[in-house]
């Protein structure tokens, strides 16, 4: 939940922004991170299978979405919005697309995961499930669009000579607490597989974000 309210504060802090290159791609970040952070939040109180069925979906949107749109930010505010709008992003926006029809049409085919259950740890309702090759294909693909979009921050962030380094490498190091635990979650390493640690390091993610886009005043400066 404090993740989720951080994502929503940055967003609300930039907001005024809108207009300037990245800004709306930024705020789509802070609303699909937001939306990851609260719906695993609220469905770790919630034990009706449908219900809790729908926040783990819920959940998974937010994955896929958020690598999406941080790559979008990246092109955009780092001058490559050309790229945004070829092929190859489109292509990048369809896997995304198609992740969404496949979440919506799981108990279909179990393509994102099969036997899904409560699976309780620490008195909270976490789930436990068999993972689809489409769950392990959205983790990796996630991680290389977050990847290049800090590749791309970074890279133009030091550009801008030692002013920013600090900034450099906040933004760099804010991906790594939720990249990590993401990916640990998703291979079932740890004594409690079943609970996802992603939503609780959003939280030094956000703080980290909240010093390099404040204090290099990335909106600002053109």
């Amino acid at each position: 939940i404090a993740g989720g309210a951080g994502a929503l504060a940055l967003g609300w802090a930039v907001r005024r922004h809108r207009g300037r290159p990245g800004v709306d791609w930024f705020l789509g970040v802070f609303l699909a991170q937001a939306t990851w952070c609260f719906s695993y939040g609220i469905g770790l109180f919630v034990e009706e299978p449908t219900l809790r069925v729908a926040l783990e979906t819920t959940t998974w949107l937010s994955i896929v979405w958020t690598g999406i749109a941080f790559l979008g930010f990246a092109l955009a505010y780092t001058g490559r919005s050309d790229v945004v709008r070829s092929r190859l992003f489109l292509a990048v926006v369809g896997f995304g697309l198609v992740s969404t029809g496949g979440l919506a049409t799981n108990a279909a085919h179990g393509a994102f995961w099969t036997e899904f259950v409560i699976d309780p740890a620490f008195g909270v309702a976490t789930v436990s499930y068999a993972f689809g090759p489409w769950a392990y294909l959205v983790v990796a693909v996630e991680t290389v669009l977050v990847a290049s979009a800090v590749f791309l921050l970074v890279d133009t962030l030091l550009s801008y000579g030692p002013l920013y380094r600090r900034e450099s490498a906040a933004v760099a190091l804010s991906s790594l607490p939720p990249g990590f635990a993401l990916v640990a979650w998703t291979l079932g390493v740890g004594p409690v597989s079943q609970l996802q640690l992603a939503p609780i390091m959003f939280v030094p993610h956000v703080l980290l974000d909240a010093y390099a886009f404040g204090r290099a005043e990335m909106f600002d400066t053109h």
